[in-house]
């Protein structure tokens, strides 16, 4: 299908978080300033999608649905043929998007008063997630190495010994900085946190936006025990620009 990446869209009389000019005087102080603080593709969605969409809505009764096999099963086939990674359906649960998800592993694997450790310079709402569930955000920055950003493992191991420390969120692919992480680096952040009891959850929604010839590697396929010690967070909504559906 040929699709035409250059075609313009008003986007500034919609419900739009980048675009109305509303929200722009309110995040900006000016109604008509270009907009970059919002990882909004500014492309129209998928004909096949939008099909899709307008089929479900025109039906009478929109009652509440069930995750069909269908569903599952793409869910599976995406992973396979993307990242080479064999899941069961069984293991997948819907959530309205990655940040309710990783909300909830908060909450399920700590208490108010306890430590999540976040790798900054990282997606800003992470900190209202851990600040606002009442427990302690332990930051272990990255470290700038001439532009290429690594992991400081001797300071997250570190965090990770202590007692009060209990979720781990990693990003993966980072954002902002890019990277996409290695086996080897999965492999050292994995091995920390699980000989220290700490829960991963692992924002993996950037995961399909990989330039050649770096790999995103899920972190639950790098071994059976890490897919048991973390909760993979993920959502199509990055790859086809779906963002808003979240709200319809």
């Amino acid at each position: 299908m040929k699709y035409n990446f250059d075609k313009m869209i008003d986007r500034t009389q919609a419900i739009s978080v980048k675009w109305s000019p509303e929200q722009r005087q309110q995040m900006f102080g000016e109604s008509d300033i270009i907009p970059m603080g919002i990882a909004d593709m500014d492309y129209s969605v998928s004909p096949a999608i939008a099909n899709a969409v307008q089929k479900r809505a025109s039906h009478e009764a929109t009652d509440t649905a069930t995750l069909s096999a269908e569903y599952l099963q793409a869910c599976v086939n995406w992973q396979k043929r993307r990242n080479e990674w064999d899941i069961d359906p069984d293991w997948i649960i819907y959530t309205p998007g990655v940040n309710m998800a990783l909300v909830c592993a908060i909450e399920m694997y700590s208490e108010p008063g306890d430590n999540v450790i976040v790798q900054s310079p990282v997606y800003y709402p992470y900190y209202d997630y851990v600040s606002n569930r009442k427990r302690n955000i332990v930051l272990n920055p990255l470290v700038n190495n001439d532009g290429h950003y690594e992991i400081n493992f001797n300071e997250l191991e570190m965090l990770a010994g202590q007692s009060e420390t209990k979720v781990m969120l990693l990003c993966s692919p980072h954002n902002p900085v890019g990277r996409a992480w290695t086996s080897e680096e999965l492999t050292k952040i994995g091995r920390i946190c699980i000989d220290n009891n700490v829960m991963i959850a692992v924002d993996e929604i950037h995961s399909d936006l990989i330039y050649s010839p770096h790999k995103h590697i899920p972190f639950a396929a790098v071994s059976e025990e890490f897919a048991q010690h973390c909760i993979i967070c993920t959502s199509p909504s990055k790859t086809f620009n779906l963002a808003g559906t979240a709200r319809i």
